[in-house]
């Protein structure tokens, strides 16, 4: 107990001084650089509440009336509808403060899961690492990260520790926070597997509960089928945001990425954002490959198959977001750092960008 107590104490201490941070620097970011990059009036809490967050608000209000919205999964904006009369049914501020919740016992999870692989100091610093990733900042904006992120690693926790059952009903939340959250089945049949030596004979009844993990997806089908006639519609209606579920196609991504180096590309707001979102894939890759050895197979496994999942849409929109849903890549980053001029390099490089992107959000440009 006393240890619990103390680790909470640590954690708590961590968030708080990164979240009055970000706090702090939204403040001066909004209002001394925000009347540089528009001219409208913001609202502060209204700032981190931009683009995804205004379709969650939106669904938390009045349910979901676009078509475009069944893209959103719901449980989020069932959180924020529920938590919404607590703070006088204001919305922006019941998703901020969801977010920052799942966000802080997210950590408790991080620290807990890295723990059972990794020392407490290379655990401390795969969480400082992740806090300062350049899109960490969405984890307390009206956005359903820390929420998904939170059931991920509660769930792939519980499931180290052989207790299916509740394993299986966390990965059946983040079934029905974000599409990602199948890929959390998946994951957890290998890792049931794994855990029993990949012998056929050593299976026992307990598979039967990782079946749980599927029923979020299957609730939500169930209601699309009702409201849309089509159960697949949350796939169908990715299409109106330029998504689209297809083959591997190099064509592709070379008509939207690799031509992006067009010398008449260069200047734009364009060229800045296609740059990103293909670097951030790169930089994706590159840690998965690095991690080869280094992190539990069911965590390579589980990154690999959101790399798929990603790609298949044929653009990399959200991608820099996307990676947070890696997070076990993150237990790797003490061993990448171990040259301390390296690491004081990336761990700069990741706070300095954290800051553009966030006083990008804020000023309603589209960041990731």
């Amino acid at each position: 107990m006393k240890k619990i107590i103390l680790d909470l104490k640590d954690i708590f201490g961590i968030f708080v001084a990164w979240r009055f941070s970000l706090l702090l620097f939204s403040f001066f970011s909004l209002y001394l650089l925000g009347g540089f990059l528009t001219t409208q009036r913001i609202s502060f809490l209204g700032a981190l509440s931009y683009w995804d967050g205004g379709h969650y608000i939106g669904i938390a209000k009045n349910g979901y009336q676009a078509l475009e919205q069944y893209a959103f999964f719901p449980l989020y904006p069932l959180l924020i509808k529920t938590f919404g009369p607590i703070f006088l049914n204001n919305f922006n501020l019941a998703a901020l403060f969801i977010s920052s919740f799942f966000t802080f016992f997210g950590l408790v999870f991080f620290k807990k899961l890295g723990e059972i692989d990794f020392n407490k100091k290379e655990v401390q610093k795969s969480m400082l690492f992740f806090l300062m990733f350049p899109t960490a900042f969405f984890l307390v904006a009206a956005y359903s990260e820390a929420l998904f992120i939170f059931l991920s690693l509660s769930s792939f926790y519980f499931s180290r520790k052989g207790k299916w059952i509740l394993s299986s009903i966390l990965a059946s939340l983040a079934a029905a926070t974000k599409p990602f959250g199948i890929l959390l089945f998946i994951a957890l049949v290998y890792e049931y597997l794994k855990q029993r030596g990949f012998k056929i004979k050593r299976i026992g009844y307990e598979m039967i509960y990782l079946f749980i993990s599927s029923l979020g997806l299957l609730i939500y089908m169930t209601f699309l089928k009702l409201k849309t006639g089509s159960a697949l519609f949350f796939i169908t209606s990715q299409s109106n945001w330029q998504r689209e579920f297809i083959t591997f196609s190099p064509k592709v991504f070379f008509e939207k990425y690799f031509s992006v180096f067009s010398l008449n590309q260069i200047g734009t707001r364009f060229f800045a954002q296609q740059t990103l979102e293909l670097f951030s894939v790169i930089f994706f890759i590159a840690i998965l490959i690095y991690s080869l050895g280094k992190l539990r197979s069911t965590y390579i496994f589980y990154c690999f198959l959101l790399l798929l999942l990603a790609l298949s849409t044929g653009v990399l929109t959200s991608f820099p977001r996307f990676f947070l849903l890696a997070f076990p890549l993150f237990f790797t980053f003490p061993s990448l750092c171990q040259n301390r001029l390296f690491e004081k390099f990336l761990f700069l490089n990741f706070v300095l960008f954290q800051g553009l992107f966030l006083t990008l959000f804020l000023t309603g440009i589209w960041v990731a």
